[in-house]
């Protein structure tokens, strides 16, 4: 594996077969907000749309929460930084 990652690297390496399709056996975790209650869904084409989705109260959607660290960075560190972020499934 390491003469592959030379500069003048050339061709690639060997690689395993994917792995077979899997999600349409994915089970989907759920809170109900309502209830409080975790429910399994086997099957994400049963997922609900969201209802509502909005960002707690005195802030908006891409506030940065915590930043990245002013420390340099080098390569393979890992930057870290949280900030508030809507439900992916909805759509504008």
């Amino acid at each position: 594996m390491v003469q592959f990652l030379s500069a003048n690297a050339s061709g690639t390496p060997s690689s395993d077969a994917p792995p077979a399709e899997q999600t349409s056996k994915a089970i989907s975790l759920q809170v109900c907000k309502f209830c409080q209650l975790s429910h399994a869904t086997y099957n994400t084409r049963f997922q609900t749309g969201v209802v509502f989705d909005a960002p707690p109260i005195g802030q908006q959607f891409g506030l940065v929460v915590t930043d990245v660290s002013s420390t340099p960075y080098h390569a393979g560190d890992e930057v870290h930084v949280q900030f508030i972020g809507a439900n992916p499934r909805v759509s504008s």
